[in-house]
């Protein structure tokens, strides 16, 4: 069950770390001091992992209460074992450690990927599961930045569907949806005023085009181009110039031509 700012956890192990000790010692309910000693550790203790999905290139994600939820560990041996669970149901993914000097960023990198709740030690005895909001401030989306958590979120919902043979049509709907609703980000080189492609195996030219400010400088590490804005409905005429766009090349990475990015226009009636 998830609890906006307490967590659930079960009987006792020996040998864990500070942070698996106090929420064991806490019991269902804790005070303010345990809480922000908590909220400290998960901050800050050594030797914390992350689960990472090979197709989407980001977070692992599941649903506490229908809240968007992702996974850490406070041991390695937690994260081997529920890898390999994930990869048992056909969805290839791997652990990824996160030190004290990353959590920061972490905590909003699953923000900006549409996660909203974290689950620590899933599958052990000490499982809790909290709001993402006790350890970061919601930013605030009316500040002229690019975020489209809402698309990453269904992106990697959808996505890991497809991988272990789940996906509805809801979820397609809702990928659907977000790709259509989004503004994006659109590099240009300011010397020749171009924007940049990308090229598929096939031999492909797609214009690349992304979500956030995070995506958007995996592609662009040398700071070379500028960004400029753009809707989904603008990007058909981009598309017109190529064989299309691709979203995210260096995350999700999908490709549409003009056909499918009309197909989405159509269903969703944005046109």
């Amino acid at each position: 069950m998830l609890l906006p700012a307490v967590w659930s956890f079960s009987s006792q192990e020996e040998d864990m770390k500070e942070l698996r000790k106090l929420l064991m010692a806490c019991g269902e309910e804790t005070d303010r001091e345990n809480a922000n000693r908590i909220f400290d550790l998960v901050r800050t203790e050594e030797e914390m992992y992350t689960i990472i999905v090979r197709v989407t290139n980001n977070f692992y994600m599941d649903e506490e209460d229908g809240v968007p939820t992702a996974w850490i560990f406070t041991d390695h041996s937690f994260a081997e074992d529920n890898v390999r669970n994930i990869r048992d149901l056909g969805l290839e993914v791997r652990e990824m450690e996160i030190a004290p000097k990353q959590r920061l960023g972490f905590f909003n990198d699953l923000y900006r990927s549409g996660i909203e709740a974290i689950t620590i030690d899933h599958g052990q005895d000490s499982a809790f599961t909290m709001s993402l909001f006790n350890l970061i401030t919601r930013p605030d989306e009316e500040t002229g930045s690019t975020l489209n958590p809402g698309l990453v979120r269904a992106a990697n919902r959808f996505y890991q569907g497809i991988s272990k043979n789940r996906v509805t049509p809801q979820d397609q709907k809702e990928f659907s949806r977000e790709l259509a609703e989004a503004m994006y980000l659109i590099p240009m080189n300011p010397e020749t005023g171009k924007n940049p492609m990308v090229t598929n195996k096939a031999g492909g030219k797609y214009f690349a085009v992304f979500s956030d400010p995070t995506e958007f400088f995996k592609f662009d590490r040398k700071h070379i181009y500028e960004a400029g804005r753009m809707s989904f409905k603008d990007l058909r005429k981009l598309a017109k110039k190529a064989d299309g766009i691709v979203v995210n090349p260096f995350g999700f990475g999908l490709g549409l031509d003009l056909n499918k990015i009309d197909r989405i226009l159509e269903e969703l009636s944005v046109q």
